[in-house]
């Protein structure tokens, strides 16, 4: 697939992070005026703290292990995850507004309507393994680690990764991302699966 193509997977998860975004925010709204108009503000203010307690609280973990499989030699993999287009950001990478190169990896710049966040990927070899870092704003987000091995005709990646566990107003976005993350990871020759398959 081309560029064009990852470019319209990204440009169609955007629009769902928007649409989302923005249901969260009028039912949000919504739920508010309900409480308070049926019970009050007070009992509708502890309503209120509790479920925006329930909403900020991470506890829905996402670390793990997946495995990306390619016709890609172990050679070509190993230079794609330690070059300019990692496959494993291959989504952010078309959503972002500038993409420049770093010495041990890549930095992106994003702008939505709210902020602009910068996030870099430093990608480092350590025996035969690569180790990724992910961090976001400048600070720590993910951590990778990626063994490449070869399996009958194709390239096997195993990922594991360890980064912080999800609030609950997060997973709604998080299923959605990984459905475009598999697509975008197609365009570049890769096929996502559980690590246990």
């Amino acid at each position: 697939m081309s560029q064009t193509e990852r470019d319209a997977i990204a440009s169609a998860y955007e629009r769902w992070v928007l649409a989302v975004n923005t249901g969260l925010l009028v039912a949000t709204l919504a739920f508010t005026v309900a409480v308070v108009l049926s019970v009050g503000w007070f009992a509708g203010g502890l309503l209120l703290m509790a479920a925006g307690l329930g909403l900020v609280v991470r506890f829905i973990d996402r670390s793990g292990t997946y495995e990306l499989t390619t016709a890609k030699s172990p050679d070509t993999v190993r230079g794609e995850f330690l070059g300019a287009d990692p496959p494993v950001m291959s989504l952010l990478h078309g959503r972002a507004d500038d993409v420049t190169r770093t010495a041990d990896g890549v930095e992106y710049t994003q702008s939505t309507l709210w902020q602009t966040r910068t996030i870099e990927y430093e990608a480092t070899e350590d025996d035969d393994t690569i180790v990724v870092s992910i961090r976001q704003d400048g600070e720590p987000f993910s951590e990778q680690r990626l063994s490449i091995r070869t399996d009958e005709a194709e390239t096997v990646v195993t990922v594991s990764q360890s980064m912080p566990s999800l609030r609950l107003s997060q997973y709604l976005l998080a299923k959605i991302r990984d459905v475009y993350y598999k697509r975008a990871l197609a365009t570049l020759g890769y096929e996502w699966r559980p690590a246990d398959s």
